[in-house]
């Protein structure tokens, strides 16, 4: 099985590196790319294009997205873009992390903009592929209410959810490597509505 993993605002291609090697360890390949998240012009478009590109001819692609006030929070800046200071960084992502690895991480992230959310998706339908919604229950970036409502009412389905916090992928990559593989498996959690 391939997974392509699409990373999230601030991060890189860089925050699946234990996550791959976990899927690896079980047979799998993986593919990830780092999204132009530090350039304003880049849009949605461009933001497809990379991805698609990143992935093997053939493959069917899985895609892997609260009222908690850090301490720190992100820093907007004068170009449009924000950041996030390394304190707050590892509040919202990070807090579940091993602390070596929450401070590499919030050292890691990089600048934002913000046209690639602000742009209408161009798709009419949600494609008629299998999905599955994986939710992190301890999430202080994403609400667990935010992600149930989403899930029941744009996919038309329950989230599976996983222990922890917004970064799986860092604080727990063999559970969330076991996850993926069992929705993967051919006996998905959901599919779309």
């Amino acid at each position: 099985m391939h997974f392509a993993l699409v990373h999230g605002a601030y991060h890189g291609a860089w925050c699946w590196d234990l996550l791959r090697t976990e899927l690896k360890r079980d047979g799998h390949s993986t593919s990830a790319v780092d999204l132009p998240c530090e350039d304003p012009e880049a849009g949605a478009e461009c933001y497809a294009e990379l991805v698609v590109r990143a992935i093997p001819p053939g493959t069917a692609a899985m895609l892997v997205a609260t009222g908690f006030n850090p301490s720190a929070p992100a820093i907007s800046h004068s170009d449009g873009s924000a950041s996030w200071p390394e304190a707050g960084a590892i509040e919202v992502f990070y807090h579940d992390c091993e602390p070596k690895i929450a401070r590499d991480a919030a050292r890691r992230l990089r600048r934002q903009h913000w046209r690639v959310t602000q742009e209408v998706t161009p798709l009419h339908e949600l494609p008629a592929v299998s999905a599955t919604y994986i939710l992190c229950t301890d999430d202080r970036m994403v609400s667990s209410e935010y992600s149930r409502r989403s899930s029941q009412k744009l996919l038309g389905f329950e989230p599976v959810e996983i222990r922890g916090g917004h970064s799986p992928f860092l604080a727990h990559p063999r559970e969330l490597a076991t996850l993926l593989e069992r929705v993967s498996s051919g006996a998905p959690e959901g599919t779309p509505g």
